[in-house]
């Protein structure tokens, strides 16, 4: 659980700086993920925040890392009933691709 929460914080302090130097979140994870699969957890965990796409750091679905601008009712309805569920993403090059997959 430790090294979940520190992967968390790491990443949460990597997107922020990442955002304000223009960096894409997959060159970003690229070190937490190691520390996600040690803890036999899910790096990322897609998900539904006031119903827009949101992304969560591993098991934290209370808190998002990030809400985005994809709005779950322009989603099929199969892809709804997987983030309401919680998608688990292991590695920022799927959450990039997801994202792009729902977002298009």
């Amino acid at each position: 659980m430790k090294n979940a929460v520190r992967a968390a914080l790491c990443l949460l302090m990597a997107v922020m700086a990442a955002v304000a130097a223009g960096f894409t979140l997959a060159e970003l994870a690229s070190g937490t993920e190691e520390a996600a699969r040690e803890a036999g957890d899910s790096l990322y965990i897609l998900g539904a925040s006031e119903g827009l796409v949101a992304v969560y750091a591993g098991a934290d679905t209370q808190h998002p890392l990030e809400v985005t601008e994809i709005s779950l009712a322009s989603l099929r309805e199969g892809d709804r009933a997987l983030l309401a569920r919680g998608l688990p993403v292991d590695s920022a090059e799927e959450l990039a691709q997801l994202l792009e997959d729902l977002g298009s």
